[in-house]
């Protein structure tokens, strides 16, 4: 084979292939979303949490600089936020003495778990940094505030 044929047949094979790579970035080829990452939240309360009334939890996707500006009143907002806030994952009605289990898909980010008490201690809430090892947290509820976070 000489090597003008040879060099033809090499162009009309790399060609197709050069024009949908460079097309695919050219156009903005749209990012696949990252995979899943689902999680599993048990939350624990005592008979005497929240002075044994019930209580709401919420559950959502925020940054640590939110998070630490944000005060119990601007959160508790975002319970009953009509329509929904597009950041909440789930709010959930506890019980107290009781035990709850929750799954979700935490989108590979950073969440952060308020529990609004009646009368809320100094750890009304919680940051957890996205760990892409650790697929499970357990709460610990004590009576005004979160008493542990495995």
């Amino acid at each position: 084979m000489n090597f003008k044929l040879l060099s033809k047949l090499t162009a009309l094979l790399l060609v197709p292939f050069l024009l949908t790579s460079c097309l695919g970035w050219f156009f903005g080829e749209e990012e696949l979303p990252p995979p899943e990452h689902i999680v599993t939240v048990n939350i624990n309360s005592r008979s005497d949490t929240n002075s044994g009334r019930l209580m709401y939890i919420l559950i959502r996707h925020v940054s640590r600089k939110a998070f630490v500006s944000e005060d119990y009143d601007t959160v508790s907002q975002k319970v009953f936020a009509d329509p929904p806030d597009s950041s909440v994952l789930v709010q959930k009605l506890i019980i107290p003495g009781q035990s709850i289990q929750l799954t979700l898909d935490d989108k590979r980010k950073d969440i952060a778990i308020y529990c609004f008490f009646s009368n809320p201690g100094k750890f009304w809430n919680a940051f957890i940094p996205f760990d892409p090892e650790k697929d499970e947290h357990t709460i610990e509820l004590a009576s005004r505030q979160i008493l542990t976070i495995e």
